[in-house]
């Protein structure tokens, strides 16, 4: 009976020898495993188990409880400062390291990056905790080091399956968009068009289009675009009831950003921003507009030869690279509207004008991206560029939405527009062809008072 006990109490044992080596990494392996220079000789030895940890014989676990910031990909203005903090619950005493760059910063729960002691672009951060058994956890952050000259321009394409199947991703976009405002220094939001799917169909989408998009007001300045399926019939007639009430003039027109709109809705507006010298009008116009917007247009424009020009509106540019026309699929003939496509956009508005250098649009599936420049009238170059991440974009939503958006980073000193799309709900970024480039701004410096010169009504 003895040796019976015996040898049980002796498999016990074993079972608790080999549950300890495999969680907690008996063989200490002395300073070989010291991570960047720690300011107190912690040894360290990784677990060695790939096997879930909530087995009987691991009764402590390290766990991360609490971390800042909540995405891994993080941006900064230079001589901004950025807050990192972790923190982890298992046995205690729990001790803390900060590398960043591979460089130990700190030892304590959190840690201040002063963008003052390094240089611009990407830097690794890594917040790690240590518990009493020599167990470790870390939390990596990606951080992007701005110039602090840079400005942000975010493009919100077609967000109409937010709206009618996954709001909440609309909602991650827009308080990403605010969270992010002062370190990628955003100056203004445009939205391509289709906020909804069903203009008329479903309320709720327009409640709940208009709760993300409320999360701006009053902190970033942003402008819409009537889509096609914004309309009430989906562009059959011009019929926006819903449109004009929950998108109201009153609700924009008091800002000090907001410059016009025809008629007395927001179906076709124009808005101003700007950063340190630079100003920017930008315009947001109707599906298929009509001759008297484009007009409207025009007209506007020559009375700001001031300022650089954006057209944003909801189909211009296909996704083969070439403007929309009467041969394409989803083109305005398609609908019951009357009104221009692209091709005649181009025509009626677009060449004429020396201080345009963007244009935006959504609307056109396929890939959903396109890229086009073309040289104006006055010899000036025009960068025309589609977007569009909806669900019926091909692969777009193989593995469920992406919530992708189109982060536009001008750069003075370097007279570049960096392109990035990124999804906060995913956080990450689609580096794929097309989805990450770069483009130059107006040839020679971004004065376009002294580039775009005379008013040309005054030579007629």
């Amino acid at each position: 009976m003895v040796r019976k006990l015996f040898f049980i109490f002796l498999i016990i044992s074993l079972i608790g020898v080999v549950c300890a080596s495999i969680f907690y990494g008996i063989e200490i392996e002395k300073n070989a495993n010291l991570i960047y220079g720690l300011s107190k000789d912690i040894k360290i030895s990784k677990p060695k188990a790939t096997h879930p940890l909530d087995l009987e014989c691991n009764k402590e676990i390290l766990m991360i409880v609490d971390f800042n910031p909540l995405y891994f990909n993080n941006w900064l203005q230079k001589g901004q400062s950025f807050e990192f903090s972790l923190s982890c619950s298992g046995v205690e005493p729990i001790s803390y390291n900060w590398v960043v760059d591979g460089v130990s910063v700190s030892d304590v729960d959190s840690f201040t990056f002063d963008s003052r002691n390094y240089v611009l672009g990407d830097h690794l951060v890594i917040g790690y905790c240590y518990d009493d058994l020599d167990n470790y956890n870390s939390k990596e952050f990606n951080l992007e080091l701005l110039d602090s000259s840079d400005f942000t321009l975010i493009v919100l394409p077609d967000t109409q399956d937010y709206a009618k199947n996954y709001p909440e991703i609309f909602l991650k976009q827009t308080n990403w968009i605010k969270d992010v405002k002062d370190k990628l220094n955003v100056v203004f939001v445009t939205h391509l068009g289709d906020v909804v799917d069903g203009g008329d169909s479903d309320e709720s989408q327009w409640i709940s289009s208009k709760e993300s998009l409320s999360l701006l007001n009053g902190i970033i300045p942003y402008g819409l675009i009537i889509g096609n399926h914004d309309y009430d019939d989906k562009a059959k007639t011009r019929s926006a009831i819903f449109w004009d009430n929950y998108f109201p003039l009153a609700d924009y027109n008091n800002y000090s950003w907001w410059g016009g709109n025809f008629d007395n809705t927001t179906q076709n507006t124009y808005q101003y921003f700007a950063s340190g010298d630079f100003e920017f009008l930008i315009f947001h116009l109707e599906f298929c507009p009509r001759n008297e917007i484009l007009n409207w247009a025009n007209q506007i424009i020559l009375e700001n030869l001031d300022k650089r020009v954006i057209i944003s509106t909801h189909s211009y540019l296909y996704s083969d690279d070439t403007w929309v026309d009467a041969s394409d699929r989803w083109d305005c003939t398609e609908y019951g509207i009357e009104g221009n496509n692209g091709d005649e956009i181009w025509d009626k508005l677009v060449r004429k004008h020396k201080n345009i250098f963007l244009v935006l649009n959504g609307h056109i599936l396929n890939d959903g991206t396109g890229y086009l420049e073309s040289n104006g009238d006055k010899g000036n170059k025009i960068v025309q560029i589609l977007s569009n991440y909806q669900c019926l974009v091909n692969g777009a939503c193989i593995n469920g939405p992406t919530g992708y958006l189109r982060i536009m980073r001008f750069n003075p000193f370097l007279n570049k527009v960096f392109v990035q799309t990124y999804s906060p709900y995913l956080d990450n970024f689609n580096v794929n062809l097309g989805h990450e480039f770069s483009f130059d701004l107006i040839e020679g410096d971004l004065d376009v008072s002294s580039k775009f010169g005379d008013d040309p009504r005054d030579s007629s």
